[in-house]
């Protein structure tokens, strides 16, 4: 049997899932997105950068790096102040003919949102201090 070291704290595992979550919520935006044409590369370029930060950051966290930790918190920061943003933005939207999507955006960006700020709450838990180093 392979040693690969002592099991992240409770939290750190959760938190990483709640990023992969966060990471299959972008991929399913940017399907929808092309799907009803809305938008097309640029989308999808968005959605594999936040991917690639997500999965490597968050692979970096749950094995105890404290870089990776900072930096996750920071991306986090910027990705929290994009969908407040974007939220307000699609706020207007209603009384067109996409209400539907308008609705499964504000949805998709609610749940995003609060994905985020508990996986960054949990990364910062007490009892995950002396995992990092």
């Amino acid at each position: 049997m392979i040693d690969s070291g002592p099991l992240p704290p409770t939290p750190v595992r959760a938190s990483f899932a709640l990023f992969l979550g966060v990471v299959v919520l972008s991929l399913l935006n940017a399907v929808v997105q092309v799907a009803f044409r809305l938008s097309g590369a640029i989308t999808v370029v968005g959605a594999l950068i936040e991917t690639v930060l997500f999965l490597l950051l968050g692979t970096q966290m749950r094995a105890g790096r404290l870089w990776a930790r900072v930096t996750l918190m920071s991306v986090a920061w910027v990705f929290i102040a994009v969908s407040l943003l974007a939220m307000l933005g699609l706020n207007g939207a209603f009384g067109n003919h996409m209400d539907g999507l308008v609705l499964f955006t504000l949805i998709y960006v609610g749940a995003k949102l609060a994905m985020i700020i508990a996986a960054t709450a949990l990364m910062y838990r007490p009892s995950t201090r002396g995992y990092f180093h």
